[in-house]
């Protein structure tokens, strides 16, 4: 269900009013506004906005060590491989979107247990849980 999105000029004044709060720059007179005046936006479906967390989930453990492997096949498991956007220009996804390096160097911010690279030998069935 769509519904109007809040006046642009509104959420620009008070961005503005809270950047110039905390002392950041401010954008330019002439910056575009994100939408125009009397817009509307519909929220996803919640199932939706689930599996793109989770996805994301698997793209930050990829960052911070989680091999690839892991990555994948808590992908497969999880019956979300369908839902993960190819990398632009490419072909196929399956060695680089979801290895999901592409955020990050190749070398992995920390090490991720059961990961080629670390002195441990477990390997996790799933990313990291938030509470």
């Amino acid at each position: 269900m769509a519904v109007p999105a809040p006046d642009p000029r509104h959420v620009r004044l008070a961005s503005v009013e809270e950047m110039r709060r905390l002392g950041l720059p401010q954008p330019p007179p002439q910056f575009p506004l994100v939408w125009e005046p009397g817009d509307e936006v519909e929220l996803r479906p919640t199932a939706e906005i689930e599996a793109r967390a989770a996805i994301l989930h698997v793209v930050l453990a990829r960052c911070f060590g989680m091999p690839a492997q892991a990555a994948m096949s808590w992908l497969l498991g999880s019956h979300l491989v369908d839902q993960v956007t190819r990398r632009s220009g490419s072909s196929s996804w399956a060695g680089e979107a979801t290895t999901a390096r592409s955020c990050c160097t190749t070398t992995p911010c920390t090490r991720w247990p059961g990961s080629s690279d670390s002195p441990s030998t477990s390997t996790p069935s799933s990313p990291p849980t938030t509470g």
